[in-house]
């Protein structure tokens, strides 16, 4: 067991991770903290084995978040609560399963910034779940086989997207509700 250093006391507060979100890691194996943060619903750990840039010992199941601070962003989607959401594109014959917080402006960020080179999603069904992250990527697993990178520019940039599906309705509906637990009147019309 460890104390935390200065630094990463700095680091945790200007990210605001309260220490209540850290597990001291000092002394286990990778397979063991993981599996200690994920029973305790943690999402952070601390005296693990450095990271070879800079020698950090906070992490979380990805990697180390003082390197790649998108890694916290992630963790904290991972376990969070919010809304996990089917959506179509009639043009593009595609399926997407993402997250997000509030559904409405979901569908409209996804057709304004043209999600996958589409421009008409519609969002066909969303339920809120604890653990959003986990229940979105659970239903990416089921539907990995009909996974297709498409690509748009989005400011300039090249964008690959990779929660899109080539499936057919019912399908991506099954892994839906496989992980969910939902399965209503509007589902079925919907498909």
């Amino acid at each position: 067991m460890r104390n935390l250093s200065n630094e990463e006391r700095k680091f945790l507060n200007e990210q605001n991770i309260p220490l209540s979100r850290v597990f001291d890691a000092t002394g286990l194996r990778r397979k063991d903290w993981e599996f200690q943060i994920k029973e305790l619903g943690l999402q952070f750990a601390y005296g693990t084995n450095p990271c070879r840039n800079g020698g950090h010992t906070l992490k979380t199941k990805a990697g180390c978040i003082q390197c790649n601070p998108a890694f916290i962003a992630f963790a904290r989607r991972h376990y969070e609560n919010a809304f996990v959401y089917l959506a179509r594109s009639s043009a593009k014959k595609l399926i997407k399963v993402g997250v997000g917080k509030t559904i409405e402006r979901r569908e409209t960020s996804l057709n304004s910034h043209g999600y996958a080179g589409a421009s008409d999603w519609k969002v066909l069904h969303s339920v809120e779940v604890d653990e959003a992250g986990k229940v979105e990527f659970s239903i990416h697993s089921d539907l990995v086989i009909h996974n297709v990178a498409e690509t748009y520019l989005r400011d300039g940039n090249l964008v690959v997207c990779r929660e899109v599906f080539s499936c057919s309705m019912d399908t991506a509906l099954h892994a839906f509700k496989k992980h969910t637990g939902i399965w209503t009147e509007a589902i079925q019309t919907a498909a």
